[in-house]
């Protein structure tokens, strides 16, 4: 029921111009100004790094909620801390790094971007 409420009410905020592809989806997205919109919605950054050539890659992409593994007895502190931890990618999930043209080992993190 709260997240009916919420899209509902975010619907009759928004702008109801017709959208015309993909590529007004996204840009909606980014001039979105409707006020669930402007309070709910962040930035998250993907970086990884090539631990050959240290060459830095990161996507940058709109998000209006995080997906946090909850485990028992798990305080907000330690789900944030496990969600934004470094990941490495190595042995079978190795990252194809383009300046060195090779699978290589690496390091994954996500930020929140302001």
């Amino acid at each position: 029921f709260f997240f009916f409420f919420f899209f509902q009410a975010e619907d009759g905020i928004r702008d109801r111009s017709p959208s015309r592809g993909l590529g007004d989806v996204y840009k909606r997205q980014l001039q979105d100004t409707s006020v669930i919109s402007h309070i709910f919605r962040g930035v998250l950054k993907s970086k990884i790094t090539c631990a050959d050539c240290r060459k830095e890659s990161s996507i940058t992409e709109s998000f209006m909620d995080l997906s946090l593994e909850v485990n028992r007895n798990s305080s907000m502190t330690e789900l944030f801390e496990e969600f934004f931890k470094v990941d490495h990618l190595n042995n079978k999930n190795k990252y194809f790094c383009e300046a060195c043209e090779t699978f290589n080992d690496a390091t994954k993190q996500f930020f929140i971007d302001s």
